[in-house]
């Protein structure tokens, strides 16, 4: 599933999680959140 960082729209993928995830963000280099950028079998944004 691919993740957003919510202060700076970074793109990653993340294993399984749902919802909010708490990472480190490579491009903000502080652990920010991160929401699903789209989901599901088909794709939405």
């Amino acid at each position: 599933m691919q993740y957003e960082c919510v202060d700076c729209g970074t793109m990653t993928r993340v294993g399984c999680p749902e919802g909010t995830v708490q990472r480190e963000c490579p491009v903000c280099e502080t652990v920010t959140a991160w929401e699903p950028a789209f989901e599901g079998e088909g794709v939405s944004f």
